[in-house]
């Protein structure tokens, strides 16, 4: 993982397009962003694309919070952070196998979550991982199922890349990815 400044994958996506950064006279009120604007402003959004569809072996993965409830149907709801992205993986301590990635809400899995039949929903050797919200209405992931007592094993996903003090984090082999994309964009 490498810590780009966006004033470099600005001048590198200008290479690219064999334009200048800055152009050479521009009206002092222009109602277009400059060449850095852009790609401060496109990169997060490119990269996070990216991300998703990538490997993972180069990709930074954070744990998801332990604070795991479970109710009395055996349903487990972890708390989705800030910046969440994707999925890595999820296990609880009684589950069988992880699961890797999140069932869709127009899936017939999603719908079938909702039957009280532990063969139909999901179950410790078949476990479902959906997203829903809390009472407060906040992004969460549930479970499908898990006993009274289990744990948060395993726990891993993807945060959403961001521009923090004027840099990205970009995995090595999507940098040229990444500037081909911008390129296209812009």
């Amino acid at each position: 993982m490498a810590r780009i400044r966006i004033e470099q994958l600005a001048s590198d996506v200008a290479a690219l397009k064999g334009e200048a950064l800055l152009p050479e006279c521009e009206p002092e009120e222009s109602p277009f962003p400059d060449m850095e604007t852009r790609v401060r402003i496109l990169a997060p959004g490119i990269l996070a694309v990216l991300l998703k569809e990538s490997d993972l072996s180069d990709i930074h993965t954070k744990n998801l919070p332990g604070s795991v409830t479970i109710d009395e149907e055996g349903v487990a709801g972890i708390p989705l952070p800030e910046d969440f992205l994707k999925l890595v993986c999820v296990r609880m301590s009684d589950w069988t196998r992880p699961v890797t990635h999140i069932t869709g809400s127009e899936d017939a899995d999603s719908y079938l979550q909702g039957s009280r039949i532990s063969g139909i929903r999901g179950n410790p050797h078949r476990p479902v991982v959906i997203t829903d919200y809390d009472a407060s209405g906040k992004p969460m992931l549930k479970l499908y199922t898990t006993a009274k007592g289990s744990k948060l094993q395993t726990g891993l996903y993807i945060p959403r890349p961001v521009v923090s003090d004027n840099s990205i984090d970009v995995p090595d082999g999507l940098y040229p990815r990444l500037l081909k994309e911008i390129s296209s964009a812009i």
